[in-house]
This record gives structure tokens, sequence and C-alpha cells, in this order.
């Protein structure tokens, strides 16, 4: 895909990657592979992230209202990222595992690094993102509390 701005206002970069879609209804199995260069996806903190060149990778298997990830992975020098798990309709249940060398990349004025997992998972129709994870030199050069809030949904 020459450009993502095709899709939307928000969206920006390119992408060449391979797509297969194999198997019946309700059964199939996706695989992509491929290199995007410069995504914008509408979040200015990943945004950052995905600028240059990255290396994308997915493996899927369709099941009754969503999709069983069986693997994902993300690479580029500013984060790397992998995910597992069921993306599915009201039984969100996933793991993904990053890390960011270099947090001012993520948000000007912060420094340090950080090696997280996300425990993804729903109940009741809300989704829970429980994050762990450990971080070196860690600063931020605003004073007080600085609070960032997404407002994308985690699986359509």
């Amino acid at each position: 895909m020459p450009s993502l701005a095709d899709i939307g206002s928000d969206y920006a970069g390119s992408l060449l990657a391979e797509a297969k879609l194999n198997g019946a209804e309700g059964e199939r199995q996706l695989s992509l592979s491929g290199d995007a260069e410069d995504l914008r996806i509408g979040i200015d903190a990943l945004d950052r992230a995905l600028q240059g060149r990255t290396n994308l990778t997915l493996l899927a298997g369709e099941v009754e209202n969503g999709y069983v990830i069986k693997n994902f992975q993300l690479a580029n020098p500013q984060l790397k990222a992998e995910a597992e798990g069921d993306f599915i309709r009201n039984a969100l249940d996933a793991t993904a595992n990053f890390s960011i060398p270099d947090l001012s990349v993520i948000q000007p004025g912060w420094s340090g690094n950080l090696n997280a997992t996300a425990e993804l998972t729903e109940a009741d129709g809300t989704r829970f993102i429980d994050l762990t994870g450990k971080s070196d030199n860690l600063a931020s050069a605003s004073k007080g509390r600085t609070r960032h809030r997404w407002a994308r949904p985690i699986c359509a």
C-alpha cells in the first residue's frame, strides 16, 4: 500500500506486506509479514514510536467472534513489541510484551527505558490493561503528575 493516508486523515506512511488468508469461513488463518515506513495512526506517542522502518509479522486464526493471535511482532529502533492471545469480542485475553529503549521518543521530556508486559482482559463488557514493567533512569521534565489518556479501542 503506497500510502495509508487513503484509509483516513489520521493515517500516514506506507506498508509493503504480503498477506495470506486461507481456510473456510470461521476457520481462516491469516498471516502477514512486511515492512512499514513512517507509520502514523493518529496517536501522537505511537506515531513518534513508529517513525522510520518498522518490521511487522502476524499469524492469527479466526474463531467465533474474533481471532486468536498466535504471533504478533513489531520491531524498529524505537519499539519492539510482541503479542499473543484471544482477541475475541467480550472475551479478550491476551499478553503483550514491549521494549522502549528511549522513552523520549514516546514523550519529549521523558528519559530512560521501559520493558513491560501488558495483560489485556475483558469482563462484563469492560476492557482492562494490567501493565507491569521495569525502567532504568526514568525521568520526566514535567513537574507534578503527568497523565496520558489514549481514547482508542483495544480491539474492534
